[in-house]
């Protein structure tokens, strides 16, 4: 089992979990020749997990996956 996972659990933690946006940025050749060279992906994605007693949950962009952990 990860640490970080072993940690929350072991300290009381859990049930816990968070969630935050994701704006991925690309490097692109045309926008290198206007001076920027990086450009934002234009889907900004929802992140989140959360641990539980016996189960890891991880979201992005919709889609969830859940391992149970004993």
């Amino acid at each position: 089992m990860p640490p970080g996972v072993t940690y929350y659990r072991n300290a009381g933690r859990a049930p816990c979990g968070t969630t935050f946006p994701q704006q991925m940025t690309i490097q692109a050749a045309i926008d290198v020749a206007k001076g920027t060279g990086f450009v934002n992906y234009p889907v900004v994605n929802t992140l989140s997990m959360t641990i539980e007693k016996n189960k890891v949950t991880s979201t992005r962009a919709g889609v969830t996956k859940s391992r149970l952990w004993p």
